[in-house]
């Protein structure tokens, strides 16, 4: 019997989302800037948001917005997976690839919570 030669062809796909991901010194350059992020996954204490870096930045429960005219600070159930929220970056730490963000505007931050 003849020996056959068979070849399979593999689609390589480049993720277009991660190619555009900035690095997190990038962002280290921009702290106290205010971005649009989207809000990826949320938990007990907070949401992890995509700012557009490739590490999350994490936004913890006391740094919700208060939105105009609402009487009263988000609450974690007002967060939905995929919404987009302006955030302004408060902290970052490039040794533990971690983004901190708040809502919360700057004459808020100011005030008691």
């Amino acid at each position: 019997e003849a020996m056959k030669l068979q070849l399979t062809l593999v689609e390589h796909k480049v993720d277009a989302e991660a190619v555009r991901k900035l690095s997190i010194e990038r962002f280290a350059t921009i702290v106290g800037e205010e971005v649009e992020g989207t809000i990826t996954r949320i938990t007990n204490y907070g949401a992890y948001m995509d700012i557009g870096c490739e590490a999350e930045a994490w936004l913890h429960s006391t740094e919700l917005p208060k939105p105009k005219g609402a009487p009263k600070r988000m609450i974690l159930d007002d967060l939905i997976v995929g919404r987009p929220m302006k955030v302004r970056i408060v902290e970052v730490d490039i040794f533990s690839n971690r983004i901190k963000v708040t809502g919360r505007s700057k004459d808020d931050v100011e005030k008691k919570r």
